[in-house]
């Protein structure tokens, strides 16, 4: 199998049999293949107005972790969570692989990476919270063993733990301060899932426009839609 480092340009496009996936990219099929095949294509519903709190916190995270690198220590904001572990000095930006047997190519960006106390590799993913973590979104597991993967496959890093973890980040009262309240959450890094998950949805991709999935609340609110206006449009009094 040919591995290769390049930056993606994370547009999706089918050439000459080839197609990029990437967690986000193809997390909508965990619930829906239409919708799946929907945005592989560029086809979604009109983005809502989205707090621009999580994706300036990402940024912040990084630049911090960026700083304690060179003392190999995570910083203190979140150090005391994972004990005994210490920061991936040389973590690549962005990890692509090629699998020539079913012509993919698999990118995805880990948050940061840490090694364990017995030397394993490690990845960590931030994310941000207006409150206590209730339950791990199926998207941020498939997220997780994408990077598994990667890590695997794109090799020159130490062997695997097979974990990953999830580093929430919300905002608490401190007696008369507000902080942030860290929480880590484990998963287990399965590189398996993503390429079984991969041979489920590419084909998917390259065959017909599949059927909705019943139950899925985006394709029966298109259906609601399009029902509505082949009815014609009614002015409002």
């Amino acid at each position: 199998m040919e591995v290769n480092w390049f930056v993606s340009a994370r547009k999706k496009k089918l050439e000459d049999g080839w197609m990029s996936l990437s967690p986000t990219g193809v997390s909508d099929f965990i619930d829906c293949n239409l919708c799946g095949v929907r945005k592989f294509n560029g086809v979604q519903l009109p983005r809502i107005k989205y707090p621009s709190v999580p994706n300036g916190m990402d940024r912040v995270l990084k630049d911090l972790s960026n700083l304690y690198r060179l003392r190999g220590l995570p910083p203190e904001l979140w150090r005391h969570e994972l004990p005994g572990r210490r920061l991936y000095p040389d973590p690549p930006k962005k990890l692509s692989w090629r699998w020539e047997e079913e012509r993919v190519i698999v990118t995805g960006e880990p948050d940061e990476w840490i090694t364990e106390p017995d030397g394993t590799l490690s990845v960590i993913d931030f994310k941000t919270r207006g409150f206590p973590v209730k339950e791990v979104y199926p998207s941020y597991k498939l997220q997780a063993d994408f990077y598994g993967l990667l890590s695997e496959r794109v090799g020159g890093f130490p062997p695997l733990s097979g974990r990953g973890y999830l580093v929430y980040f919300y905002p608490e009262l401190q007696e008369t301060q507000c902080a942030w309240h860290v929480e880590v959450e484990e998963l287990d890094i399965n590189p398996k899932r993503a390429r079984d998950f991969i041979k489920r949805v590419a084909p998917i991709i390259r065959g017909p426009v599949p059927a909705p999935t019943p139950g899925c609340e985006t394709c029966e609110y298109l259906e609601r839609e399009n029902a509505w206006r082949s009815g014609g449009l009614r002015t409002m009094r």
